[in-house]
């Protein structure tokens, strides 16, 4: 599926925009021990979670906040109330439609009643904790994002291309069956509807991640 990327993308990096250039926060090891960790089947498929869409908005980190509480709590938030909600919090912080960091997005779910108001996030470097929930990861769109294939793989091939920051939910990592032969791949929930990607789903080999993850963030 081909993507009007500039129109798509909505993430404020938590610290500055140099986050797009800067060294990804990842560690020199593995991503994560252990064996192979999935939200994919038994939650997203089997309740029917995926495939929201955020339209021409720049709401993907308030995407990727409900996409977690579905997860978690398995109750369905619809692209309707995302992007009310998105509209609502933009015109408080006094802005139009320019995205939100992971914090604005988390600070409005809570004022949303989606989220616990203890609920707090923490940076992280891997996935060692993605066993115990999915994880908010930003990142820099390059061209890999432009044609994403039907199966949801990221355009391995294509480079250059800077459409800024977005946020997906990271919900696996692990061997992927049709892409056994090229390793371990992550895969991300997006919000850019059910006709992008696999039933919603991207996924991309870990060097690729490894280039284009610029934020992680757990709930706690």
């Amino acid at each position: 599926m081909k993507v009007e990327l500039p129109l798509k993308c909505g993430l404020r990096f938590y610290y500055d925009p140099s986050r797009l250039t800067a060294t990804p926060p990842l560690t020199s090891g593995p991503l994560r021990d252990g064996p192979d960790v999935s939200w994919v089947v038994s939650h997203i498929f089997k309740h029917e979670l995926g495939g929201d869409s955020q339209g021409n908005y720049g709401a993907c980190a308030l995407f990727t906040v409900a996409n977690w509480v579905e997860i978690m709590t398995l109750k369905k938030i619809s692209d309707d109330a995302c992007i009310n909600l998105y509209k609502k919090t933009c015109s408080a912080l006094g802005r139009g439609d320019e995205g939100l960091t992971f914090h604005e997005a988390v600070d409005a779910a809570k004022g949303a009643g989606w989220l616990p108001k203890t609920l707090n996030l923490k940076f992280i470097s891997d996935l060692s904790l993605l066993f115990s929930q999915p994880i908010l990861g930003g990142f820099h769109v390059t061209d890999a994002f432009v044609d994403i294939a039907p199966s949801g793989c990221l355009d391995h091939t294509a480079k250059g291309g800077d459409y800024g920051g977005h946020a997906m939910l990271i919900v696996a990592n692990g061997t992927v069956e049709m892409f056994r032969d090229n390793g371990p791949q992550v895969q991300c929930e997006n919000s850019w509807s059910k006709e992008c990607g696999y039933r919603g789903i991207v996924v991309m080999r870990e060097d690729l991640f490894r280039d284009l993850v610029r934020e992680m963030w757990v709930l706690q």
